[in-house]
């Protein structure tokens, strides 16, 4: 699959990308190490968390520990979504 993102994804030979399962269930999933290039709309870096073990998902200012309280950020200017993934964790995946 074409990626014009710049960045992984599951799909794409990623040593860090999940189990098959996770490619069947979300296969645009962005991998580890693509999720620490995560900023908010202004270029801050952000931290994306699991909370509430693992029923919830929060952002929080590497700078400064503030939360981030939005359900996008981005990686490579490329606007992603943050979601509670279905059983554990949270899913981060261009819009």
């Amino acid at each position: 699959m074409d990626n014009p993102h710049g960045f992984h994804l599951l799909e794409d030979d990623c040593a860090h990308a999940g189990a098959a399962d996770w490619r069947r269930r979300f296969p645009h999933k962005v991998c580890r190490p693509c999720l620490k290039r995560t900023v908010d709309k202004d270029g801050r870096k952000l931290w994306i968390l699991s909370v509430d073990n693992g029923n919830g998902v929060r952002g929080i200012y590497r700078d400064s520990k503030e939360p981030y309280l939005e359900q996008t950020c981005f990686i490579s200017g490329v606007p992603c979504s943050v979601q509670p993934a279905l059983f554990d964790g949270f899913i981060v995946e261009p819009i």
